[in-house]
């Protein structure tokens, strides 16, 4: 879970700058195992890559893309794009496997757009039913339907993880209380 939640930590860095980095997926990051720090890859290293054509690269990338990267529906790459392809990774942490596999760019894509992620396998490997449902706003195919920021999404984690630090895998809560969209207008 701190893996994530420093995962999480840089996009709320990078995201208060007015940046998204667009490209994540679990190739993209670099985790030191002793101090379980994170390095992302630079950005316009990725945007290279994903300008040549590299079929490997793509489909890898692909992986983890949120519905507005496929190129199918009309809606722009914004923060919240960034905070799909991070609910990606924890997936494929917690369940050992990618959201969705194949080995064709084209089957990914109409995934992603079109199938809900393995549930059944994330609630085997995970005795925390909030962490699931975390897990499915992150992965919403309308962004409107995401965590809106990353500092909302590391607020829940780190509740999560104190939960879990403390052996209370039963308690539930409401997510989001913390994430700007939710919070009550001033």
């Amino acid at each position: 879970m701190q893996i994530a939640i420093n995962i999480v930590n840089a996009f709320v860095s990078l995201h208060q700058n007015g940046e998204v980095y667009e490209y994540l997926n679990s190739h993209t990051i670099y985790v030191d195992e002793q101090s379980l720090n994170i390095k992302l890859l630079p950005s316009d290293m990725l945007k290279w890559l994903a300008r040549h054509d590299n079929d490997l690269w793509m489909l890898e990338q692909t992986a983890a893309i949120a519905p507005e990267q496929t190129g199918r529906i009309v809606s722009e790459v914004d923060e919240r794009t960034d905070l799909y392809a991070i609910g990606a990774i924890i997936y494929e942490m917690i369940a050992g496997i990618p959201v969705f596999q194949t080995h064709k760019n084209e089957d990914i894509t109409f995934y992603i757009l079109t199938k809900e992620p393995n549930w059944h396998i994330i609630e085997q490997k995970n005795s925390f039913s909030t962490l699931t449902k975390l897990l499915q706003m992150l992965l919403a195919k309308n962004k409107e339907d995401r965590y809106q920021t990353a500092y909302g999404l590391r607020y829940d984690l780190q509740k999560i993880m104190d939960l879990l630090g403390s052996q209370q895998f039963d308690v539930s809560f409401e997510l989001a209380t913390k994430d700007a969209a939710t919070l009550p207008k001033s």
